[in-house]
C-alpha cells in the first residue's frame, strides 16, 4: 500500500498536508503524535472511509480495523459477534480461548465490562481474513498486564500481515515492536 501526497481538510483547519508513505507487506508501522495531528484521519483514509481533498493511496489491500470505539453489536452474544466474520466455529473458540473470554461467549455485548468490549473488538479483527490490519489506539481500557497479553496475540496473529497502529504512548509502541514509526504533526508530515 502506498500513499502519496494525501491532504485533508475540514473546513479551515487542515489535518494532513502532504503525507507519503510506502507501507511494507508486512510488519508493524506505528503511527504517533500529538492530541489532533490526524493520526484518526489518516487511518480512516487508508481504510477509504474519509475520501482525501488530494493525493492518492493505491495498493490497497484488504484490511481489517479496530477503532477508537469497539463498534460491537450489542443485542448479539460475544460469540455471535464474531460470526458475522468467520463461520468457522473452531477459529472462534480459539480466538476467543486467547481473549480470554470463551467462558463469556454466549453472553451479551451490554453485560461485558469495557475491557472484555476491547478484547473482543480485537479478537474479531484478529479472526477476520485480511492483508492487513490497521488499529487506532487498541489497547485503551487494558490493564498493563492484560495489554501485554493482548498484544502478543495480535502479533502471533499478524505475524504475516501488515499492521498499522495509533498510539501516544510510549508502552504500547515497546510492545508492539514496530519497524518504522511515524510521528505527525498538526497539518504536517515530512515523508
Amino acid at each position: 500500500m502506498k500513499a502519496e501526497k494525501l491532504c485533508k481538510s475540514f473546513g479551515a483547519l487542515q489535518v494532513i498536508r502532504d503525507f507519503s508513505c510506502a507501507f511494507p507487506e508486512r510488519g508493524v508501522i506505528a503511527i504517533t503524535g500529538r492530541s489532533g495531528s490526524g493520526k484518526t484521519t489518516l487511518l480512516h483514509m487508508l481504510l477509504g472511509i474519509l475520501k482525501p481533498d488530494s493525493g492518492v493511496i493505491t495498493g490497497a489491500p484488504r484490511m481489517g480495523a479496530v477503532f477508537q470505539e469497539d463498534r460491537l453489536v450489542m443485542s448479539l452474544s460475544v460469540k455471535n459477534n464474531l460470526r458475522l466474520i468467520s463461520g468457522d466455529t473452531d477459529a472462534i473458540a480459539r480466538h476467543l480461548r486467547a481473549v480470554g473470554l470463551y467462558d463469556n461467549r454466549g453472553d451479551r455485548i451490554e453485560s461485558l465490562s469495557g475491557g472484555m468490549k476491547r478484547r473482543l473488538a480485537i479478537a474479531r479483527a484478529m479472526l477476520y481474513k485480511c492483508e492487513a490490519v490497521l488499529m487506532d489506539e487498541p489497547y485503551v481500557g487494558l490493564d498493563a498486564e492484560t495489554r501485554a497479553h493482548i498484544a502478543d496475540y495480535a502479533l502471533t496473529e499478524c505475524a504475516d500481515r501488515l499492521i498499522v497502529f495509533i498510539t501516544h504512548d510510549p508502552a504500547v509502541i515497546r510492545l508492539m515492536k514496530p519497524i518504522d514509526i511515524i510521528e505527525l504533526e498538526a497539518g504536517t508530515h515530512d515523508p
